[in-house]
């Protein structure tokens, strides 16, 4: 009697378990499906006829729904995350679903969003380009070394090092400071203040651009 109570209080949670993980790795939506596979078409296009070799870059991309975070093309499957079956893992969501940006919290730099009408974007096309933008930081990120060392070793935030990182990837002679802290990094490439590339005209009859300060 005892070993079939035991048994049937496997079966019920067995039962419960196999539930709990059919609900969690349900599928990505059809619409997020196509936006994804759009965004990785037109970065296969673009990629490399902007930087060289900036398609061997592992490119990452978690899609925040609005109960769920959807993770693709990452190297591996990260613990809490459960497989869909179709080149997606998922798990719940934990991320604010109006992001758009870049950062490393798994590893490797990924691309992490919300669906188009949760964030700044509102609609496809510009949500598309955006994650393009994004895309770049990945490449910046993987800059060797430079972003996470100047980040480390002369505390830049992390968008202003991989802003920097790229300047030095790209052996600028110069590295505009705007708003930034960029003095930070003055012994390893000049910085000066933003100058007009070329005179700009009046925006009026008689009326003088301002100057830039």
């Amino acid at each position: 009697m005892a070993s079939s109570r035991t048994f049937l209080t496997r079966v019920i949670i067995l039962t419960t378990l196999s539930g709990s993980i059919a609900c969690c790795a349900e599928a990505l939506p059809q619409s997020g499906v196509v936006r994804i596979a759009e965004f990785y078409r037109l970065s296969s296009q673009i990629d490399d006829g902007i930087w060289p070799e900036w398609s061997k870059v592992v490119s990452p991309l978690l899609l925040i729904t609005q109960d769920k975070e959807y993770l693709t093309r990452f190297p591996g499957i990260l613990e809490g995350f459960i497989a869909t079956g179709d080149g997606f893992v998922i798990r719940n969501r934990q991320f604010p679903a109006q992001l758009q940006t870049t950062f490393t919290p798994f590893g490797p730099p990924s691309v992490i969003a919300g669906e188009p009408g949760a964030t700044a974007s509102k609609t496809t096309t510009p949500w598309e380009i955006t994650l393009m933008h994004e895309h770049f930081h990945q490449l910046q990120f993987a800059q060797p070394g430079y972003a996470s060392d100047l980040s480390r070793d002369v505390g830049l935030k992390p968008a202003d090092a991989i802003h920097a990182a790229s300047a030095l990837a790209r052996k600028c002679t110069v590295l505009q400071r705007f708003d930034r802290h960029f003095d930070k990094v003055s012994h390893l490439i000049s910085v000066s203040e933003p100058l007009m590339l070329t005179e700009a005209p009046p925006l009026f009859k008689g009326i003088a651009p301002p100057g830039v300060g």
